[in-house]
């Protein structure tokens, strides 16, 4: 900046400031896609968790419902 560098230096110091922009948008493209897999597992991982509550919600239910029908057929299949 200041001109302290001989030419040669200069050239060189361009060289590894390029080699480090190109390494720089290689690194970034790689925190990107590594980024995006990290949002899709999260997506994957909070589908997954509704459906498993979702199950889960129906089991009791269905348990509800199969107790409730024990208790009002059961009277009726003792009295048989």
């Amino acid at each position: 900046m200041r001109r302290e560098l001989d030419i040669n230096e200069f050239k060189s110091l361009c060289r590894d400031v390029q080699q480090f922009i190109g390494c720089t948008e290689q690194d970034s493209t790689r925190v990107k896609e590594l980024l995006n897999e990290i949002l899709l597992a999260q997506d994957f991982q909070d589908l997954i968790g509704q459906i498993i509550r979702q199950v889960v919600q129906l089991v009791k239910d269905v348990g509800i419902h199969f107790v409730f029908l024990l208790t009002v057929f059961g009277d009726i299949a003792c009295g048989i």
